[in-house]
């Protein structure tokens, strides 16, 4: 590895001791193994921002929702071997501009208790937003018929504000008559 870093082939970043260290390929590197494109150049939050959404996608996998990542979505949905595995046909392109965003950060298929399927999206914030501005998303997300649930993981510090707007974003979403249903968790998950 440090001859390929010598000879700029690669690049790395380790964020923290913590987290795994992230290395890819140079414009140089992507040339010598005969690859077309540019190499990247990749910043601290963007190597931190996928970490976690890969991290958040192993941590649903391990509780049976069958995942789907926005870089899926955008390319038409997901693997033919994981629609196979869906009880009921999923509309991912609707899912893919729901709430004026480009594509959620990950879309999980989950089977709930009583055997029906369920699409949930999840969305990882770690900076606080308003009220004002968590009732926007919220209410945009609520008028998207195809979504059963949205969660958002947020940090151990946010959990409590953000559970309060949430509370009462569901109450109104019941009370107009919609199901779409609001969780809040924190973010790294606890255990």
């Amino acid at each position: 590895m440090l001859a390929l870093l010598s000879l700029g082939l690669v690049d790395r970043w380790r964020p923290f001791a913590d987290r795994p260290r992230a290395t890819w390929l140079t414009t140089a590197g992507r040339e010598a193994a005969g690859l077309p494109g540019e190499g990247v150049k990749l910043r601290a939050g963007e190597v931190l921002r996928v970490q976690d959404r890969v991290d958040l996608a192993l941590h649903l996998t391990a509780q049976r929702h069958e995942v789907v990542s926005g870089v899926e979505l955008a390319a038409g949905g997901p693997p033919a071997e994981v629609r196979t595995r869906l009880r009921r046909p999923v509309d991912f392109a609707a899912v893919a501009g729901t709430a004026g965003r480009e594509r959620p950060e990950l879309v999980s298929v989950v089977v709930d208790p009583s055997g029906n399927e369920q699409l949930w999206l999840h969305e990882i914030h770690a900076v606080d937003r308003s009220p004002g501005e968590w009732m926007k998303v919220l209410v945009d997300y609520a008028y998207t018929a195809v979504v059963d649930g949205v969660a958002f993981w947020v940090p151990e510090s946010m959990v409590d504000s953000s559970s309060r707007v949430v509370a009462q974003a569901n109450r109104t979403v019941g009370a107009a008559g919609m199901s779409t249903v609001f969780t809040v968790h924190a973010w790294p998950p606890r255990g």
